[in-house]
């Protein structure tokens, strides 16, 4: 009988000690799933604070880099064409519309562009338009033909003008003038090159190259044509570079 109660007493002993460790168990559980909580809270937090941090630095870089660009003039006074533009985010056809600008209007070109889109900047919004739909403008055809000015802000009152022929019966031309506009089909008929052309608007204008070569950069592969008077650069399929032999 002694033994019966021992064993009982043990039992219950055992048992007690178990429902203390589970009390314990479950307390500290209960405690590191709040901690738990109040730090992802935290977190969140951060998290948010972190992204409205990296907005507002990037708009102030951007409007940093657009005010230096006007500083030192590295921004053109244009206006849109007869058919005006359409002022989008990426510098693609495949870029979302941000809004249509109205023909005749102007705008602030900076001398940056990607595969014949300019940034430019309207009624302080910034993106970017084709280069087809602005209406001439002689400043902005120099830079792309890589020709450079002392005074770009300035104007003197002898101004050179680059004289283009072309006749426009010519059904190259029209063919042209429909893939890439009128100013753009006038300069490949005229066998200009410029940075910012594409390899199909290259190939249209001077034909192929007599070699074909790739070399890395730290940017990437770049293709290099040969050509007698010329060693072209494209980079992502766009004319990055040329150089005069």
């Amino acid at each position: 009988m002694k033994r019966v109660f021992l064993c009982l007493f043990l039992l219950d002993a055992i048992v007690l000690l178990a429902q203390q460790s589970l009390k314990q168990i479950d307390k500290k559980i209960d405690s590191l799933q709040t901690a738990k909580l109040n730090t992802e809270q935290r977190i969140a937090a951060y998290q948010e604070q972190l992204k409205q941090i990296n907005r507002e630095l990037s708009e102030l870089q951007s409007k940093k880099k657009q005010l230096l660009a006007e500083a030192v003039g590295d921004i053109i006074w244009a206006k849109t064409g007869d058919g005006g533009a359409v002022l989008r985010d990426k510098p693609s056809t495949l870029g979302t519309a941000i809004i249509n600008i109205p023909p005749n209007t102007p705008i602030k070109v900076f001398k940056e562009h990607d595969n014949l889109y300019f940034k430019v900047e309207y009624n302080g919004q910034t993106g970017y338009v084709n280069y087809s739909t602005l209406a001439s403008n002689q400043e902005i055809d120099d830079f792309l033909s890589g020709k450079t000015t002392t005074m770009p802000q300035q104007k003197t009152s002898t101004q050179t003008t680059l004289i283009r022929t072309v006749d426009e019966s010519d059904p190259r031309f029209q063919k042209l003038q429909k893939l890439y506009g009128k100013d753009i089909a006038i300069r490949i008929m005229n066998k200009e090159i410029w940075e910012g052309m594409s390899i199909g608007q290259t190939l249209e204008s001077i034909g192929q190259p007599l070699s074909k070569s790739n070399i890395t950069t730290d940017e990437g592969v770049k293709e290099v044509w040969e050509y007698s008077q010329y060693t072209l650069e494209f980079f992502n399929g766009s004319l990055s570079k040329i150089v005069k032999k």
